[in-house]
């Protein structure tokens, strides 16, 4: 369950929803349906070289272990997802919200499932929105929403740890099939302003934003806006996430880009998706569409190089492609390259 723990410190998946999972069936169902399909998907958990015979699991042999287990898990799940909505246990609601959250990313492991997923805004428990629907005419399940109705139907100032963790993956799997799928994040409302929000999650729900602006309406004052609030996080950044090591690159053994060790995952998960909501913001810049033809080359080693200032040493590079650099420690004053041209 560590996927779902990355940017959360109290690791709710890996000790409430295990715990819960010993009395809840679903939720149990949902964890071997990932499991399963994890396992036999991966060659190294195979007993013969190169995905041959029986999944072997810590030295245990699952020979009834098949594909189509992982398929019948899931299927277990449905009846009680369906019922979600007259469910009046709050405990339990978190826990369908959890198997939820769970058979979502047993879509993730499928591309082909989630292709065909149709796509909407306003989904609802019934199988009319995003995702993939199993099962007959009568028992389709959309995970999105089950997801969704349960975290609106009750307050986030009321969410409970679990609660809170399961609507902050959910963001960050939107943020995976948005890209994936070239559609806009079905998860769009902001959390509670008066609920503490960690600056990791801070970091996962700019790139959110970032993939509603570049799959949405592409509003230039709204990238502006991005790109001022970028530059805020991007100094707090220097400040919460401080690398316990870095080198620069060695350029001797053909190194490009410098080490960087962060202490944790929460750290390196929030900052990736900082950098890649960065390099889409510059990429789709709408002033590049005036830009120079002869410079692509160059602006692709800029975009490349760029993000990963202020994490990396970005001023040992800026020279190789004739850029303007401050050499701030942060980087936060580096000047971007003229790219349009004259009309």
């Amino acid at each position: 369950m560590g996927y779902f723990d990355l940017c959360d410190e109290e690791r709710h998946f890996q000790l409430v929803v295990v715990r819960r999972a010993r009395s809840c069936q679903p939720l149990r169902d949902a964890i071997f349906a990932v499991a399963a399909r994890h396992l036999c998907r991966h060659p190294k958990f195979r007993s013969e070289p190169g995905g041959g015979g029986v999944v072997v699991y810590q030295r245990q042999l699952l020979p009834d272990l098949t594909p189509q287990s992982a398929f019948e898990y899931m299927l277990r799940c449905i009846p009680a997802l369906h019922e979600v909505s007259s469910t009046q246990d709050e405990e339990y609601r978190e826990n369908l919200a959890a198997a939820a959250l769970i058979l979502r990313q047993f879509e993730e492991m499928d591309p082909e499932e989630s292709q065909s997923a149709p796509s909407s805004d306003f989904g609802t428990a019934n199988g009319d929105g995003n995702g993939t629907s199993y099962g007959n005419a009568n028992s389709n399940v959309n995970f999105i929403d089950i997801t969704k109705a349960i975290l609106r139907a009750a307050p986030s100032s009321r969410w409970s740890g679990l609660l809170s963790a399961v609507y902050w993956v959910a963001v960050r799997q939107e943020i995976y099939f948005a890209l994936t799928l070239g559609r806009s994040p079905q998860i769009t409302a902001r959390p509670d302003q008066g609920r503490e929000v960690s600056f990791a999650n801070r970091l996962i729900w700019f790139m959110s934003e970032v993939a509603k602006w570049k799959m949405g309406d592409r509003i230039e004052g709204e990238w502006e806006r991005l790109r001022v609030e970028e530059s805020i996080l991007a100094v707090e950044c220097t400040r919460q996430f401080i690398p316990i090591m870095q080198r620069p690159a060695d350029r001797s053994q053909g190194e490009i880009f410098p080490l960087v060790w962060y202490g944790s995952d929460v750290e390196v998960t929030a900052l990736q998706h900082f950098i890649l909501a960065r390099m889409i913001l510059l990429a789709e810049d709408p002033s590049l569409q005036y830009a120079d033809a002869s410079l692509p080359l160059k602006i692709d080693s800029y975009f490349t190089l760029r993000f990963y200032e202020p994490f990396m040493l970005f001023e040992d590079y800026a020279d190789n492609f004739g850029l303007p650099v401050d050499k701030s420690p942060t980087g936060e004053h580096i000047e971007r390259p003229n790219i349009k041209s004259e009309k």
